[in-house]
């Protein structure tokens, strides 16, 4: 580290102290319609706190599920998948997130709140939203803090809430309006349940007490006392005979409905009895009132537990082994024999009722960050997710993975060499000497203190830093404050979630920090400027600037999106990276922020390298366009198939509307081009005289059957597509779909020697797998001499001239690959002379080209070897430029206006291998397992497309021990599509 001014205790710091708005936040161009993108993660689960569960009840129950991390999620409990998310205005630290939620007892309404963004000081608002429209039916507001318990009545007839404040409050649930408003308790009030009858409400708060209130009235019936501790949650059993309330100690107590007495657990055999920092936080009955889930934890210690409690003589059924942090809510299927529980960590754990065995746990597969490091030469940050060992305030808990910025790919494993937080330095050092202060230390002797401001926060790591400076992590944020005064300088106001762990750069520059939102974030230290996010699940990976230049991963693009508020009574809108991707996918950009400092000064470097003109755009100014679809059909054009689509797209950025893409069943249609913004002499048209939308009409012929109809909206920067609208034409279905298959080997004795082998058994493999689901199977195979560009074109004019939109295409190649000098995939194959045996006979966008114009659901296969130089005798662009050219065109054959699966051996940073044993190809030996029928996860006797990706993805990573893994790219809008019947 670079070395700074520690002379003496007076050390002063030659920084101001810096306002975020003054400095330069990167947001050139307008911002329209008051849009401010903030920048969201979407990893298919919680990141984080579960604060509520909630079932949906109907044929087939949907889960809810509602967490810190600012989102509602809803989940299909029979294939644990997540169906769709919610998100609501949101700003940054804390502000935005769910403490509660109530679902009506029709299933038909989800009340949520907790912290809300966009409202003055000490107010919150309570959305009531229409869980199968996804929109607000109203918005209730309120004077208080934040809230932190809701709940509807039996009858549906009244929504209660309570939070940071003492106050319950009752509305109308039909009109919305406030019925009664009243001080519940001498604190806040963090609980409250309904009886089953829905004429009384039992409360909870941190004065220690709970109370009983008559509905109808108001009265308050009773004062549930003797707790003597925070009372944070409360249950009242379905059979109307048992309140129950849990508080710190941790203990759970039993009262009478007319709040009499009647038995406390204050010992679980947890070694936890009578520690004030640990608090019940679980508390549900199950449907037969039988039983009791409890939970705890503790902020303070790593105590966290869940028992099954006995409700017939009061003993312990078990304990859930193993929970990953505390268990913060719960509940029981219908049946009674499971029950799920959330937990601080974003696990949601299914389990069995009768023994309490994990059955299902939904959750993202990332983890929570306890470690954080810098490689010595300051290119690679390190990182380590385990929340046991060690130490968080020293920096001492194990490191076991690194990434480089400046390669984008991971590194090897860190070693001792690397820098972590920094306890002593010279004559300084730092040590906690409280829950929420730590001392700085000259020569042994205490010379400044610094204390966090909110009382609940607690240090969880610190460093001394260059320049008279150090730096603490907690609950709430990261504080940087003058070392030998403890003043503070700068809070930056980046993670979402406890700041575990926190390490400067080697030359002093930035400040890397991890939290428990599974975010790295690295820090500008002269500027207190955020630089660059990462973002890590399993070997998926998404790297990103604040101004939304992103690099990722094949399947990490889509964990990172654009959250746009749309004000405190709405859900907000939700923008996937590679809607912007035109604009904003930028490794280059990516690869040069360390070296630069900032964002902008690296989007201008790598815009030189480029040779073009540096003209930074901000998400802002690329907010897709609204894209709004409706059917003009009558019911004589509807009975033969006979469907007109009108489409108006409406900008709401700064970027004109270029076209429109009519997508049908997931395939590209007609596109409809925009009229250009100038005039016919080319001179640009004012800005106040350009079209604000673009509306254009299409006539379709359907065949019988259900599709999909989408509509893209695309501008030079971004795209958006409109709600997918389902139409159903009478009549007998048509013919069987076809199998068409177009299989390319091309073997090499040193890329790939079983290319031939591949394409031919594969061919094979198809045709039989498939001989039972399809009218026919038409399978042509290329290998050796045939594998030529003229014959390749024919093969491809084919497949154009023949497929339906009914049918299947599955194009395979096996052979080598290059990329030019501009970056253009190049396909190898036969020249067809003696004298220059290889020979170029496909680029990537030729085949891009083709496919796009393939009727039917298109499948792109590849088991590609990246070739030297030598093989073609034209200059590449070497290795690297290779397999990015390959992970471009699974990208862009991906898209939704290309609509292609596509599928390669290996990662972009990996290389594909063979089994010299069996001849073949990892990829094809998977592929033909899967085909043949161990990709069958449902049991139903027939290969889907998502079966066969998941089986791909289980099968070769240990095939190759662990050497490589398949990358798999599937458009959005792709329908459930079985491949073959074997």
């Amino acid at each position: 580290m670079r070395s700074g001014n520690w002379k003496s205790p007076f050390t002063r710091v030659l920084i101001a102290a810096l306002a975020l708005g003054a400095l330069p936040q990167g947001s050139r161009g307008a911002d329209p319609e008051g849009l401010t993108p903030i920048l969201a993660l979407d990893a298919a689960g919680h990141r984080g706190w579960v604060s509520r569960l909630l079932l949906v009840p109907s044929y087939e129950p949907k889960l809810i599920s509602t967490g810190h991390d600012k989102t509602v999620r809803f989940w299909d409990l029979r294939s644990g998948e997540p169906e769709k998310t919610w998100r609501v205005a949101i700003d940054r630290a804390e502000t935005g997130r769910i403490n509660a939620a109530a679902l009506s007892p029709d299933g038909h309404l989800l009340a949520i709140a907790g912290q809300s963004a966009l409202v003055p000081a000490g107010e919150q608002v309570i959305l009531v939203v229409d869980v199968e429209q996804d929109t607000v039916v109203r918005s209730l507001r309120v004077i208080s803090g934040a809230i932190r318990d809701l709940a509807f009545s039996p009858d549906g007839r009244w929504l209660a809430a309570c939070g940071n404040h003492a106050t319950l409050r009752l509305w109308d649930a039909r009109t919305g309006n406030l019925s009664r408003e009243f001080a519940a308790h001498g604190r806040d009030v963090c609980a409250l349940a309904f009886s089953p009858d829905g004429r009384r409400l039992v409360t909870g708060s941190w004065d220690g007490e709970s109370r009983l209130w008559s509905v109808p009235d108001g009265a308050e019936l009773a004062v549930l006392s003797g707790q003597g501790r925070n009372l944070l949650r409360v249950a009242w059993s379905p059979d109307g005979r048992t309140i129950a309330t849990g508080g710190s100690g941790p203990s759970v107590w039993l009262w009478e409905p007319d709040g009499r007495f009647r038995y406390a657990w204050n010992d679980f055999g947890t070694g936890v009895s009578g520690d004030s920092s640990a608090a019940v936080s679980l508390l549900k009955f199950s449907p037969d009132s039988l039983s009791l889930l409890a939970g705890w934890g503790s902020r303070v210690r790593q105590v966290a537990a869940a028992v099954l409690l006995d409700m017939t003589d009061g003993h312990v059924r078990y304990r859930l082994p193993n929970v990953p942090n505390t268990p913060m809510c719960g509940l029981f299927l219908p049946a009674g024999d499971q029950f799920a529980v959330g937990f601080a960590s974003g696990d949601i754990w299914f389990c069995a009722a009768n023994d309490g065995h994990i059955i299902r746990n939904l959750r993202t597969q990332a983890n929570g960050h306890f470690a954080a490091a810098w490689s010595p030469d300051g290119r690679a940050i390190a990182w380590g997710d385990i929340n046991g060992s060690g130490s968080s305030i020293q920096g001492t808990r194990p490191l076991e993975r690194a990434f480089c910025l400046e390669t984008l790919d991971f590194a090897p494993p860190p070693d001792a060499t690397f820098q972590r937080s920094i306890g002593d330095w010279g004559d300084w050092s730092i040590q906690r000497i409280e829950n929420s202060v730590v001392q700085v230390d000259w020569r042994g002797s205490p010379v400044s203190t610094f204390k966090l401001a909110r009382p609940d926060d607690r240090v969880r790591c610190r460093s001394l830093l260059s320049h008279g400076r150090a730096v603490v992590g907690s609950q709430h944020g990261v504080y940087v404050f003058e070392a030998a005064t403890g003043r503070p300088i700068y809070q930056l106001p980046g993670h979402t979630d406890t700041v575990w762990c926190l390490a400067p750069s080697p030359d002093g520059r930035y400040l890397l920090t991890g939290s428990g939102d599974m975010t790295l974030e690295i820090w500008n230290l002269d500027r207190y400027e955020l630089v660059v996010s990462l973002f890590v699940i399993g070997d998926e990976w998404v790297a990103w600037t604040p101004q939304g230049y992103y690099a990722a991963s094949l399947g990490g693009e889509g964990l990172l999106g654009w959250h746009v508020n749309r004000g405190n009574d709405q859900l907000a809108d939700f923008f996937p990276a590679a809607q912007f991707r035109k604009q904003f996918y930028r490794p280059d950009v990516i690869r040069r922020v360390l070296e630069t400092g900032d964002p902008w000064s690296a989007v201008a470097v790598a815009d030189r390298e480029r040779e073009q003109a540096s003209s930074p755009l901000t998400i802002s100014a690329a907010i897709p366009p609204e894209v709004q679809t409706r059917l003009l059909t009558s019911e004589a054009q509807e009975s033969d198939g006979t469907t007109t689509l009108v489409a108006t797209a409406r900008r709401r950025g700064n970027e004109l509307i270029s076209g429109l893409q009519l997508i049908i069943d997931g395939r590209p249609a007609e596109y409809r081009a925009a009229p250009p913004g100038e005039h016919a002499d080319s001179r640009p048209v004012p800005e106040s005289l350009l079209p604000d939308s673009f509306e254009a009409q299409w006539t379709v012929k359907l065949p019988p059957g259900e599709h999909s109809l989408v509509v893209e909206a695309q501008t030079a920067a971004s795209v958006q597509l409109s709600k997918p609208m389902t139409i159903n034409v009478p009549g007998p279905a048509t013919a069987w779909a076809n199998l068409y298959v177009l299989s390319i080997g091309v073997a090499d004795s040193r890329l790939a020697p079983f290319a031939e082998a591949d394409a031919t058994s594969l061919a094979q493999s198809l045709a039989q797998a498939g001989s039972k689901l399809y009218a026919k199977v038409v399978t042509h195979v290329l290998t050796g001499n045939s594998a030529t560009a003229a014959r390749l074109a024919q093969e491809l004019q084919w497949l154009r001239d023949t497929a339906r939109a009914e049918d299947v295409v599955i194009v395979f190649y096996a052979g080598g690959v290059y990329a030019d000098d501009r970056g253009e995939l190049l396909f190898l194959g036969s020249s067809g002379q003696a004298a220059s045996p290889v020979s170029q006979i496909l680029s990537g966008g030729e085949l891009k080209t083709s496919l796009e114009q393939t009727h039917g659901r298109v499948f792109f296969w590849t088991d590609a070897r990246l070739s030297g130089q030598s093989n073609i005798g034209r200059p590449g662009a070497g290795e690297a430029q290779s397999r990015r050219a390959i992970d471009k065109l699974l990208r862009d054959l991906a898209r939704p206006e290309s609509g292609i699966a596509a599928l390669a051996a290996a990662t972009s940073r990996e290389t594909a291998k063979d089994d010299a044993q069996r001849r073949h190809g990892l990829l094809t030996l998977a592929l033909l397992d899967g085909l043949g029928g161990r990709a069958d996860r449902d049991g139903d006797g027939k290969i889907a497309w998502a079966e066969l990706a998941r089986f791909l993805t289980r099968s070769i990573k240990p095939r190759s021990t662990d050497q490589h893994r398949p990358a798999i790219a599937t458009p959005v809008l792709l329908p459930p599509t079985t491949l073959v019947r074997p």
